[in-house]
């Protein structure tokens, strides 16, 4: 079952176990990871037998850490990438079965009327995401960093 919500509609339980497989994913760290979660636009999510199988999040990231991404990746400006598709994680236990894949899809139907920007390290995200629209810019950066745009859809 794939769930799109609020953030502070998301059931504790499967808050909490979003926080595991975010952090999981060893990408992003744990301290004040609740908080940034909550102060999203929209968690989407898979359930299976009541267990958190892939997560994303459509992120509101504040102006210094957006100019920091793209002043770092020596990408034109990103004033008008006030979101970010961020937090993708699917539990390694069900990787490589199209979960992540599906799950996007369905999100992005909500979200993809604005314009948005993610960055990963992983060559399988960048394949996924550029399937839903995005683009590589500017340089690859932190050694293997590459930043996406999407620039939405009317």
């Amino acid at each position: 079952m794939t769930i799109i919500t609020l953030p502070a509609d998301i059931n504790s339980d499967h808050l909490r176990q979003i926080i595991e497989l975010v952090v999981k994913g060893e990408q992003v760290r744990r301290d004040g990871l609740k908080e940034r979660i909550l102060r999203a636009d929209l968690v989407a999510y898979i359930l299976q037998d009541n267990m958190v199988i892939c997560t994303a999040t459509l992120k509101n990231p504040n102006f210094a850490y957006r100019t920091k991404i793209f002043t770092l990746a020596k990408a034109s400006s990103g004033e008008n990438y006030k979101k970010e598709l961020g937090y993708i994680v699917t539990h390694p236990d069900f990787e490589n079965c199209g979960h992540c894949q599906n799950l996007l899809k369905e999100f992005f139907i909500r979200i993809s009327k604005q314009p948005i920007f993610a960055t990963t390290r992983k060559p399988s995200m960048v394949h996924i995401l550029k399937k839903l629209g995005f683009s590589v810019i500017g340089m690859t950066y932190k050694k293997d960093l590459k930043l996406l745009i999407f620039d939405g859809m009317n």
